[in-house]
């Protein structure tokens, strides 16, 4: 967990803060929000065209309210900016979540999903050294 403002340091520092429970909720939620958007197409259809909520879940086929509630998570982690009522993805969707040399869309959009259900056998095998 990293912290940005001097408050929030000393709250890390001084134990008030439950660092396990938001590692744990944060990470999850980062993550499936990431595989979700990236499953989706939210990244490849912001690269054809920047769009607001709306005309995103139209193209996308996606509920609107869904969709608007998707991309203020992107924008909080920074994947999508938004300008003149638009999003538009951020530096590093261009760069890692879209077709491309270096791109990571493959391996977010589908190795990622079963990489989540392995992960969701890990307290089995851990018991069991079953594979």
């Amino acid at each position: 967990m990293k912290a940005d403002h001097l408050v929030d340091r000393l709250a890390l520092f001084t134990n008030l803060v439950p660092q396990p429970l938001f590692e744990g909720f944060l990470a999850f939620a980062m993550a499936r929000t990431v595989m979700a958007a990236t499953s989706l197409g939210v990244f490849a259809a912001l690269e054809e065209h920047p769009d607001d909520g709306q005309g995103l879940a139209r193209r996308l086929d996606l509920d609107p309210s869904g969709v608007d509630l998707l991309l203020g998570a992107l924008r909080a982690l920074g994947y999508v900016e938004h300008c003149d009522g638009r999003f538009h993805n951020a530096a590093v969707a261009r760069h890692y979540l879209r077709p491309g040399p270096r791109s990571v869309e493959d391996w977010t959009g589908s190795f990622s999903y079963d990489m989540w259900e392995a992960f969701g056998e890990l307290e089995r095998v851990l018991r069991t050294g079953g594979a």
